[in-house]
C-alpha cells in the first residue's frame, strides 16, 4: 500500500499526540526530568489514549471518529491550565471561571462535539493534516533536544580563568554549609515592624563563634531571584524586574547551573542539595507547594493537575471534607522542614574523602505558622486559615521556635564535624505582608550569622548582601580576589 494512503487510513495522530506533549515537555526542561520518569509517564499517556479510543470505537464503530473524539478529550486534558491562565488574564476571577461552571460547561461541548463527529461525514483530509501535524512537531522537538543537549552540557562546564577564578590546590578548603531559613528577618525589621529584639538568639549564636552581620540586605525580595544571585555571585540579568513564568523559570535555570557550585566542584567538593530547587545531577527534594519538580514540570498544566492544585486551598480549609488529604497540605512544609533539619544533621556526621558543600533551604519561619515559641502545636484551623488570618505575634512566636531548631542544627553540625566548618545562616529575604504598617525597605532585612572557624571576620561588613557573602568565603579561604560589588536591592513587586 503506498505510503500516503496510509497515512490517510490510519490515524497514527492518536499516538502521535501524547508522544509530542511528553516530548516537548522533556525538551523544554531537559535536565530536570528524569528521562525514565518522562518515559513512564508517556506509557500511562498511550495506555489512557487507547483506552478512550476503544470506549469511543464501541460507540461510533468507526476509528476515525473514535481516534477524533480522543484526540479532542486530550487537547482539553493537556492544556486546559494554559487555556484557564489565558482567560483569567481576560476575566480575572470570574462566575465563568470557576470550576463548577467550567466542568458543566466542558461536559456540555463534549456531548456537542460527540454528537457532530458521530453525524459528520469521513475526516479523511483532517486526519491526513493531523497525522502530518504531529509529525512535524515531533521532528522539531527532537531538532531541538539535538542543539539543546550539548549547549546544556555547556551550561555544566567550568572554565575558572574566563570565569575570573582561579583553583587553589593548598588551600584547606573546610566543609561549607548554607542554610536558608526562608523569610527570617534581621535584627532591625523585628525590631521596625515587629517591636521585638532577637537578643536571645543572637546571643547564643555569638557564643558559639558566630558573627551576625548588623545591617545585612537581601538584593531581591523573592525567593527565586535571591537564591539564584547568591549561588551565582552576581545580580541577574533579567529582561525586566518583575515576576513572571520566564523570569522565574531563567532563575531556575541559573540555579541549576550555580557558578558557585561549579567552582566548588572544581575544587574537589561533593555537593549535597537538601532544598527545594533543582541542580544539575541532584534534583530537588519533594516540595511541590513551592514549585513544579521533575515529572510535574510537564504535567502542571494538565486538568487533573491543574484543578489539583487549584482546589488546594479548599481542600485546607475544609470544604470538602478530604481530612487525611487536608492534614497532608496543611503540614506539608512541617514534614519537609523536618526532614531537611534531620537530612543535614546526619549529614554533618558522615565521613567523606573530601570537602562537602551543603545546601539546606528551610521553609521556616515563612507560614503556615506551626508553632509557639515554646513548641507547642497551634490549633489546625489556625494553622489552616494561614495568612488570611495572620497576626504579629504569631509569626513572631514562629520565629522564636526557628531559633531553637536552627541552634539545634548549628550544634549537631558543630559538634559533629571532622574538623570547623564554614556555616552561613543567610535568609533569602525579610518578612513580605502588604500592610502600610510595615516599611518596604524591610523586606530586604534579612538574617545573617557566618561562622569562620578562625572567628576573624573582618572581610564581612556591616551592610554586606547576599549577592557578597560568597565573594568574601572564596577570598578568605581559597585566595581568590573577587572584587565586591555595589551593594543594590531590587524590588519585584
Amino acid at each position: 500500500m503506498p505510503p500516503v494512503k496510509t497515512i490517510f487510513r490510519k490515524p497514527f495522530f492518536i499516538l502521535l499526540f501524547p508522544v509530542f506533549f511528553v516530548l516537548h515537555g522533556y525538551t523544554v526542561n531537559y535536565n530536570a526530568v528524569p528521562l525514565s520518569n518522562a518515559l513512564v509517564l508517556l506509557l500511562e499517556y498511550i495506555v489512557a489514549t487507547l483506552f478512550f479510543s476503544f470506549v469511543f470505537w464501541l460507540l461510533y464503530r468507526d476509528i476515525t471518529k473514535a481516534s477524533l473524539m480522543t484526540v479532542a478529550l486530550m487537547l482539553f486534558y493537556f492544556f486546559f491550565g494554559n487555556v484557564i491562565d489565558l482567560l483569567r488574564g481576560e476575566l480575572g476571577n470570574s462566575f465563568f471561571l470557576r470550576y463548577r461552571f467550567l466542568c458543566f460547561i466542558s461536559l456540555l461541548l463534549f456531548l456537542l462535539l460527540f454528537i457532530l463527529i458521530k453525524r459528520a461525514k469521513p475526516f479523511k483530509k483532517l486526519m491526513l493534516y493531523l497525522n502530518i501535524l504531529f509529525l512535524l512537531l515531533i521532528v522539531v522537538d527532537l531538532m531541538s533536544l539535538i542543539i539543546k543537549i550539548p549547549k546544556e552540557n555547556q551550561k555544566t562546564a567550568f572554565d575558572p580563568v574566563k570565569e575570573g577564578f582561579t583553583i587553589c590546590d593548598s588551600c584547606r578548603k573546610p566543609d561549607i554549609y548554607l542554610i536558608i531559613p526562608d523569610e527570617y528577618p534581621g535584627s532591625i525589621a523585628l525590631k521596625e515592624d515587629f517591636h521585638f529584639g532577637n537578643f536571645s538568639f543572637e546571643k547564643e549564636l555569638a557564643d558559639r563563634g558566630f558573627h551576625i552581620v548588623p545591617k545585612s540586605r537581601s538584593n531581591y525580595n523573592s525567593t527565586p531571584f535571591s537564591v539564584a544571585s547568591t549561588l551565582n555571585l552576581g545580580f541577574l540579568n533579567l529582561p525586566r524586574t518583575q515576576q513572571d513564568f520566564s523570569t522565574v523559570q531563567y532563575c531556575y535555570d541559573l540555579i541549576r547551573h550555580s557558578l558557585v557550585l561549579k567552582f566548588l566542584n572544581a575544587s574537589g567538593y561533593h555537593f549535597i542539595n537538601c532544598s527545594i530547587f533543582d541542580f544539575a545531577g541532584q534534583p530537588a527534594n519533594e516540595y511541590s507547594e513551592f514549585l513544579p519538580y521533575g515529572i510535574k514540570l510537564v504535567t502542571a498544566q494538565t486538568f487533573a493537575d491543574r484543578m489539583f492544585n487549584d482546589l488546594r486551598q479548599d481542600i485546607i480549609h475544609g470544604q470538602f471534607g478530604l481530612r487525611k488529604l487536608r492534614e497532608k497540605f496543611i503540614f506539608q512544609n512541617l514534614h519537609f522542614n523536618d526532614g531537611m533539619l534531620e537530612r543535614t544533621a546526619k549529614i554533618a556526621a558522615e565521613k567523606s574523602g573530601g570537602p562537602k558543600f551543603v545546601y539546606t533551604h528551610l521553609m521556616m519561619p515563612h507560614s503556615p505558622f506551626y508553632f509557639d515559641s515554646k513548641g507547642n502545636r497551634q490549633p489546625v484551623e489556625k494553622i489552616a486559615a494561614g495568612n488570611e488570618r495572620w497576626n504579629k505575634n504569631d509569626f513572631i512566636e514562629y520565629v522564636q521556635y526557628t531559633s531553637r531548631k536552627l541552634i539545634w542544627l548549628v550544634d549537631q553540625i558543630l559538634s559533629s564535624s571532622p574538623s570547623p566548618p564554614v556555616i552561613m545562616i543567610l535568609s533569602d529575604h525579610g518578612f513580605r505582608y502588604e500592610d502600610k504598617n510595615f516599611h518596604p525597605a524591610n523586606e530586604f532585612m534579612n538574617l545573617n550569622a557566618v561562622y569562620f572557624p578562625d572567628k576573624n571576620y573582618k572581610e564581612v561588613y556591616d551592610s554586606i548582601t547576599n549577592v557578597n557573602e560568597f565573594r568574601v568565603i572564596f577570598n578568605k579561604y581559597f585566595d581568590q580576589q573577587l572584587p565586591i560589588l555595589r551593594d543594590t536591592i531590587i524590588n519585584l513587586r
